[in-house]
């Protein structure tokens, strides 16, 4: 049988082979496996977008609802640094006072049996001193707190003259030897002054008790 090709090879079609096969299937394939991963990616990932927007609901829903329990305690910490901050001035300052019952016991207990107090008080000077504690706002610089300067005069006398020179400075000894006196005494300065009671001449003294106005 014979062919007559009037188109000169032109309009026959190839002949198709295995090669050829493979390379159509390749690229009708490969292009559906990008398109099918692509949409899948594109789905997860607005499945996760969408989970993810859900979560910040929840969230600004849980912030809602616990939002005044948070302003409390943010409230209190405030109060507790402020309380904290108070307590720290006060524990600075305690250390300048001094207890006066047990200084009241001493003077007491070591008074001249023959001698009386007849007027006891206190003096008190403020003076501003820089101390080793620290200030709570800048812990670099010692804090600077009032200190108090005390003085207590104390008015004693006898029923009588004479011979009372010798009890008041075994007096001023005591007291400067005594246990509870001597952390906190700085000095005595005893003083003499004569006068009367009725018809009775009588002799007073003055005794300024200075105490140390150091802290810890």
């Amino acid at each position: 049988m014979h062919k007559i090709d009037l188109l000169k090879g032109q309009g026959i079609p190839a002949k198709t082979t295995t090669g050829g096969i493979i390379v159509l299937t390749l690229i009708v394939i490969i292009p559906f496996f990008c398109a099918a991963g692509i949409l899948d990616w594109y789905l997860q990932t607005k499945i996760d977008i969408e989970l993810m927007q859900q979560r910040i609901v929840t969230g600004k829903e849980a912030i809602s609802l616990y939002e005044p329990d948070l302003k409390l305690k943010k409230s209190l910490e405030q109060k507790i640094a402020l309380l904290n901050n108070q307590l720290s001035e006060v524990s600075g300052c305690i250390d300048t006072f001094i207890q006066w019952s047990p200084v009241m016991v001493t003077l007491s207990e070591n008074m001249p049996s023959k001698m009386i107090i007849s007027k006891l008080s206190t003096q008190n000077t403020n003076v501003r001193r820089a101390t080793t504690r620290k200030r709570n706002n800048d812990p670099n610089k010692p804090a600077n707190i009032p200190i108090p300067e005390r003085t207590m005069v104390m008015n004693i006398r006898g029923s009588k003259t004479g011979g009372y020179d010798t009890m008041v400075q075994g007096y001023q000894e005591r007291l400067n030897l005594s246990p509870s006196l001597k952390p906190i005494l700085k000095n005595i300065v005893p003083s003499k002054e004569a006068g009367t009671m009725g018809t009775d001449q009588i002799e007073s003294y003055i005794m300024n008790i200075i105490f140390k106005s150091e802290t810890k």
